[in-house]
């Protein structure tokens, strides 16, 4: 199959392409991945299968940019909705993208979020000014259905903040420069997007829900999201009322999230209704403990949250099915490599679990995964999903 302007011009691409040996190509693409990895941190784990998985998430990664405009989708597979782009998912896929040394792709996918954003120059259908789609085509267009995420407008300003810690020095103002109405824009409608009830944020859809809630799902990243405004407006030296109240509702957020702890069960609960009462799930346990990181790791609440987390991941993977338990271990890393390393041996071999039974054999994982009825593991759909990719490497690393 081949597409050109004039049937001509497709024949004879495809008589040139039966001229190439299989052979001889995958000879070519396994040199260069080769020399790839001689630049690349390879986690430093007895496991071989733990370091075949990470290599193949950094391919997976990289197969998954849009070399023209830098988006990254949810996954490079043929299975049609995850050939777009969500934010969400985006901005841990830059935080490894980082780790990896690949800051020139994470950068320019980050400016490809300042483009998107909906804002007076670039409006979308009901999508409030400062936030972004659900999802979007590589081409920045709205692949919906629901229009916007609260989650995923903290998860943006935080990556357009967060990435100007990556790029050289020399290059940091101009950058941050290029991103910083975009980061005020969102930081904005965080600010004004609250509860007068109870100091959480406005319910709004989270996590690719219709239905609005108010939850740590979205008031994880919202926290985040206005502390990482608040460090890019002094990196760029700017003061006065506007980022006076992003700080302010920085606090107040701060606060309503720290009325959910219980210290009966040393931990949070997910929200302040009565139908949110349960602790917090591994997967926004993890995302408390990182990149929200909540308190200093040492405080008792946070030891608390993380004893938790970890109970709730390894119960899940005990389960008949499961998705993203990768969340919960980078955050449970993040909080124990310095301040409990004797705990990190079990969050290894946990690693090591999800490397071996819940990927294909060629190292992919899908979006969730499944035991079937032998007892045995394995990815359900959309297979390579980026995300899970990425918290995947980033987790082996810190493992390292």
């Amino acid at each position: 199959m081949s597409e050109a302007p004039s049937p001509a011009a497709a024949t004879l691409q495809i008589a040139k392409a039966r001229r190439q040996s299989f052979r001889t190509e995958l000879e070519k693409v396994e040199r260069a991945w080769k020399v790839l990895f001689a630049h690349v941190p390879v986690p430093s784990s007895n496991s071989g299968r733990v370091v075949y998985v990470a290599k193949r998430s950094v391919i997976t990664m990289l197969l998954a940019v849009d070399p023209k405009t830098w988006a990254i989708v949810a996954s490079p597979d043929t299975q049609g909705p995850y050939g777009e782009d969500w934010i969400r998912d985006g901005s841990f896929v830059n935080a490894a993208l980082d780790e990896n040394g690949f800051t020139w792709i994470a950068t320019r996918h980050d400016l490809f979020y300042a483009r998107t954003q909906s804002s007076p120059t670039n409006p979308l259908p009901g999508v409030p000014f400062g936030n972004w789609p659900m999802n979007m085509y590589v081409t920045g267009q709205p692949g919906g259905p629901i229009p916007y995420e609260i989650d995923e407008t903290g998860y943006g300003v935080w990556t357009l903040a967060r990435q100007a810690r990556f790029v050289p020095a020399s290059q940091r103002r101009t950058y941050l420069e290029k991103v910083f109405p975009a980061i005020a824009r969102g930081a904005d409608w965080l600010t004004a997007c609250k509860d007068p009830t109870n100091g959480f944020q406005c319910p709004a859809s989270e996590d690719d829900n219709f239905t609005p809630s108010q939850t740590l799902h979205g008031a994880l990243p919202d926290l985040l999201a206005l502390r990482s405004a608040v460090a890019a407006a002094r990196e760029l030296g700017r003061s006065g009322p506007v980022v006076a109240s992003w700080q302010a509702r920085a606090a107040a957020l701060e606060a309503a999230i720290g009325s959910l702890y219980d210290s009966s069960a040393h931990a949070y609960r997910e929200g302040p209704s009565s139908t949110s009462a349960l602790p917090v799930s591994y997967e926004d346990g993890g995302l408390l403990l990182w990149p929200t990181h909540l308190h200093a790791y040492s405080s008792p609440n946070m030891q608390g949250e993380a004893a938790a987390t970890q109970a709730s991941m390894d119960a899940s993977l005990e389960r008949n099915s499961g998705l993203y338990e990768a969340v919960a271990l980078l955050g449970l890393c993040h909080a124990w490599k310095g301040t409990d390393p004797s705990k990190l041996a079990a969050l290894s071999a946990t690693l090591s679990y999800m490397a071996s039974a819940l990927t294909t054999s060629t190292g992919l994982f899908g979006e969730g995964w499944l035991r079937w009825g032998d007892g045995k593991t394995g990815p359900l759909n959309d297979q390579p999903h980026t995300w899970e990719h990425a918290l995947f490497d980033m987790s082996a690393l810190c493992l390292s």
